[in-house]
């Protein structure tokens, strides 16, 4: 099996893949310990974002995250939620990967399910 030449991949498919690579190095690169989750979703020109922390705690470095988002993505307006919820009620239902207070966005980036 070979990997295709690169300007074979659609535009589109190469936009998602740049879109992740962003949110990647903006949220995970060195991710809080009190972050659980995010999902994101794309609507027209706006990038949703969903970010799950723990409840008591804020979004260290919000600030550079969003510049860095803003600054890597400038087609596109940030929209950015902030959902807390306490330890106990994100692994609530062990053996359930979906959350049971909130529901994902349409792509997931990233979930501590059943780590704490």
């Amino acid at each position: 099996m070979s990997l295709k030449p690169f300007y074979s991949y659609s535009s589109e498919y190469l936009e998602r893949v740049s879109l992740k690579y962003t949110l990647v190095r903006a949220f995970l690169v060195e991710a809080p310990k009190n972050l659980l989750d995010i999902s994101y979703t794309v609507e027209d020109k706006e990038l949703i974002i969903q970010v799950v922390l723990i409840h008591n705690t804020t979004l260290e470095d919000e600030v550079r995250i969003l510049s860095q988002l803003q600054e890597n993505l400038p087609n596109l307006s940030i929209n950015l939620h902030k959902l807390f919820v306490s330890k106990e009620d994100f692994n609530k239902d062990r053996g359930c990967w979906l959350p049971t207070s909130y529901k994902w966005l349409e792509y997931l980036l990233f979930s501590k399910a059943e780590v704490l």
